[in-house]
């Protein structure tokens, strides 16, 4: 068998011609971009909302507030709580325990803390529980808020 060689010869491109060209090759360079930036927008607000939806499970549930000093404070609760938190909203607080209730079960954890006004701490509850109530001892004078998550 024989092989023809045939010289095909591609025709040349006008400046017009050219630039028509390299117009549709940045046209479909665009398009890629926009789609690529699409995909990274969509996954920010995925994320965003991911941490939203997040938060609002984990968020922060106010308890009450109190005036220390006298008998400890009794605060009702029914809910499933792994932290409390007290924040000395004025003055100067010690809180010296926090009293975790389940139903008749009472579970004492020591804090032993003197707190600033704007001043606050977490305090680990042992666990998830299903708390009924918080008793806190404290003194002084100021005031506080507990909160639960």
């Amino acid at each position: 068998m024989v092989k023809i060689k045939t010289n095909v010869v591609e025709p040349r491109l006008s400046p017009w011609g050219r630039a028509h060209q390299v117009k549709k090759e940045v046209r479909g360079m665009r398009r890629k971009i926009l789609i690529g930036m699409s995909a990274v927008v969509c996954a920010v607000l995925l994320t965003a909302v991911t941490v939203y939806a997040k938060d609002k499970k984990d968020s922060w549930t106010k308890v009450g507030t109190a005036k220390a000093g006298g008998d400890a404070k009794e605060f009702a609760i029914s809910k499933k709580a792994t932290t409390c938190r007290i924040t000395c909203t004025e003055g100067e607080v010690i809180i010296n325990t926090v009293v975790a209730r389940e139903g008749g079960k009472a579970t004492p954890i020591k804090v032993a803390h003197k707190f600033k006004a704007k001043e606050s701490l977490d305090v680990d509850l042992d666990g998830s529980r299903n708390l009924t109530g918080l008793r806190i001892s404290d003194d002084r004078s100021g005031s506080y808020e507990v909160m639960v998550k």
